[in-house]
């Protein structure tokens, strides 16, 4: 941040996967207790995400141990992942 405060560029964050909310019908689908948490809609060849093992359909119930109630604000990818993958 203060890079860009002082007019310098930073680099952007690039996880490469569609987060959405989780809407009560999804949550029903799959058999989840309430509507909170996110789906992965997408993830595009190549990317962190893809590196990082996400998968269309898998649903992140927490990140970094808070649970999450609406689409989860992306994170770095790594080879161990914060999230709870159920």
């Amino acid at each position: 941040m203060r890079d860009v405060l002082q007019g310098k560029s930073a680099p952007l964050a690039y996880l490469g996967a569609a987060i959405k909310t989780l809407t009560p019908d999804l949550a029903e689908a799959y058999g989840l207790p309430g509507p909170w948490g996110s789906i992965i809609a997408s993830v595009s060849d190549g990317s962190p995400a893809a590196q990082a093992k996400l998968r269309v359909g898998d649903i992140i119930l927490s990140l970094n141990g808070e649970d999450r109630q609406i689409a989860a604000p992306c994170c770095a990818a790594s080879s161990n992942p914060p999230w709870d993958r159920r």
